[in-house]
């Protein structure tokens, strides 16, 4: 609400809609395909040692993924890529009647160093965590729409940011509407106080 009303004593017109990106299926569309580009750093280097990765060599959510990865299909692969391509056209298709939709750059309040551990024996339940954490990134990724996030508020004296996503190719439209949001509220010199535990 308050990046809004920001945007709104900027001159721009804001409004409230339902966008169509809640959709709990996404995660299990997404994973096939972002677990195989993560695991090919792992492939390439058994290419390069001719040995195969190890649990001791990985940590455990990048374990768990390779994994997942070998017990997967091309066609699972496909299958999701087509599942994404499909939520992603529409989610574009509906944005064209707004130049930019706003959103939290996270969907909780930020963490504190070490708060998730990701030493852990439920590697797959931090890898759902993460993505519940960050949903609109991931959102921006399958999109491959242009999107920005801007630090704007804090809590608890945490950096809390909003993501604003423009159409294709409105990179220039998306990067002036920073480059306002900063001019209204600089954060370049803000630093949240340092505490040693």
């Amino acid at each position: 609400l308050e990046a809004g009303r920001l945007l709104e004593s900027l001159g721009h017109h804001v409004e409230e809609a339902e966008v169509p990106w809640r959709d709990d299926t996404l995660l299990e569309a997404f994973t096939p395909l972002f677990a195989p580009l993560v695991m090919l750093q792992a492939a390439f280097g058994r290419m390069l040692t001719g040995r195969e990765p190890t649990e001791e060599q990985m940590e455990p959510v990048s374990w768990a993924l390779w994994q997942l990865v070998n017990t997967m299909s091309s066609l699972d692969t496909h299958l999701a890529g087509a599942r994404m391509q499909l939520f992603a056209r529409g989610l574009i298709g509906w944005m064209s009647q707004y130049d930019l939709v706003l959103a939290p750059s996270l969907a909780e309040p930020p963490l504190l160093l070490d708060e998730v551990d990701w030493r852990t024996d439920d590697a797959m339940g931090l890898f759902v965590r993460s993505a519940a954490f960050t949903p609109y990134t991931a959102v921006a990724n399958v999109t491959g729409q242009p999107a920005i996030s801007v630090p704007l508020a804090e809590h608890e004296g945490l950096p809390v940011g909003v993501q604003l996503f423009a159409r294709p190719a409105a990179e220039g439209q998306l990067l002036a509407v920073g480059a306002q949001l900063e001019a209204a509220r600089p954060w370049a010199q803000r630093r949240p106080e340092l505490a040693a535990r």
